[in-house]
């Protein structure tokens, strides 16, 4: 099984890898780290014209982007996990992930600069009418 999560989701819960290591349970999760609560921001940018700070993950002394180590904590709960950094190494990395017979995270560090889903001119009708507003439900507008 494969779980992709952004990092404040996979934050919400980390335990769960713990319970994976307990049942011997064979998931990957992909853990897709941005040091912010993306979903949360945009919402709060698109509802109120501002954004929080607590949508970042970042560092008071320094104000540099921070989140855990997320492959450490994987070893710390009994699992595997790895840091992807690259793009070129998250085919290997996966691969291995995959053939690990143990729970196995891996931190994937997304390049913030490459255009998402969310980009400047998409919108989603978010958040009041949160399960209309995927693209099957014809909501999705592109403002030129």
């Amino acid at each position: 099984m494969v779980c992709l999560a952004g990092d404040g989701a996979f934050l919400m819960g980390p335990q769960v890898v713990a319970t994976a290591v307990e049942y011997g349970l064979k998931v990957v999760w992909v853990i897709l780290n941005n040091y912010e609560l993306t979903i949360e921001r945009k919402g709060s940018e698109g509802s109120y014209h501002r954004t929080h700070p607590w949508v970042y993950f970042k560092r008071e002394d320094t104000g540099e982007p921070y989140n855990p180590d997320f492959a450490a904590l994987a070893k710390s709960f009994g699992a595997d996990g790895e840091q992807v950094s690259r793009m070129d190494d998250f085919r290997a990395a996966f691969g291995r992930a995959l053939a690990s017979d143990r729970p196995y995270v891996l931190d994937v560090i997304v390049d913030v600069t490459v255009p998402s889903y969310f980009v400047k001119g998409i919108t989603r009708a978010y958040p009041d009418k949160w399960a209309e507003s995927y693209p099957g439900y014809g909501l999705l507008t592109v403002k030129r």
